[in-house]
């Protein structure tokens, strides 16, 4: 069976993206952040008429407790793995990011995860989460992540996905909640998907 095929075709929750260049990765990422920080910094105009503050200090207590937060989402992706393990979407998920993301150098990879800390942290949990609130927040942190541009909404496996990415987004907007300091979120995001990238990179190296 040809491999695009299997990852695109009928079956497949996924919609056919190009190779990334790491100029063509990076611009991407920067881009649609600043789409996205833009549309959250209109909306905190519109409804208070500034942007919220944002709480950040250099703590080590923040700074364990990022570190803490990605043992704990290796955890939760691990017994996620086992749980849909008799499934296609795991095998699916980690064709499609090699397709993507495998001819990218490691240096690309780390930056893009840094760039995601502290641009996701920034927009989702310091600017739209004082508006919106936890579960609003966290309910479109996890939607965004699967566009309709790169995913089937009509599949069920699309919805399956948003809602194991769910509870990352709880889990991350209730620590910066309980702590009022972005460094953990920023910690824990920025880490946790290097970490990603990494195991990904092993696999097609």
């Amino acid at each position: 069976m040809d491999t695009d095929a299997a990852l695109y075709g009928p079956a497949s929750p996924f919609i056919e993206l190009p190779t990334l260049s790491p100029v063509g990765a990076l611009a991407r990422q920067l881009i649609s952040y600043a789409v996205l920080g833009a549309a959250v910094a209109a909306l905190a105009y519109a409804v208070r008429g500034s942007l919220p503050p944002i709480g950040f200090e250099l703590s080590l207590a923040d700074l364990g407790l990022g570190f803490a937060g990605v043992v704990a989402y290796a955890a939760y992706n691990a017994a996620i793995s086992l749980l849909l393990r008799r499934t296609s979407i795991i095998g699916w998920l980690g064709r499609r990011n090699q397709t993507i993301f495998g001819n990218l150098p490691l240096w690309t990879m780390f930056l893009m995860a840094a760039i995601a800390g502290v641009g996701e942290e920034i927009i989702f949990r310091g600017w739209l989460q004082p508006i919106a609130g936890l579960f609003v927040t966290s309910a479109l942190f996890a939607v965004l992540h699967f566009l309709p541009n790169r995913f089937k909404w009509s599949h069920p496996a699309t919805w399956g996905m948003i809602a194991v990415y769910f509870p990352v987004g709880l889990a991350v907007g209730w620590l910066y909640l309980w702590r009022g300091n972005l460094l953990g979120p920023i910690v824990l995001h920025a880490l946790g998907d290097s970490l990603g990238l990494l195991f990904l990179a092993r696999s097609v190296r």
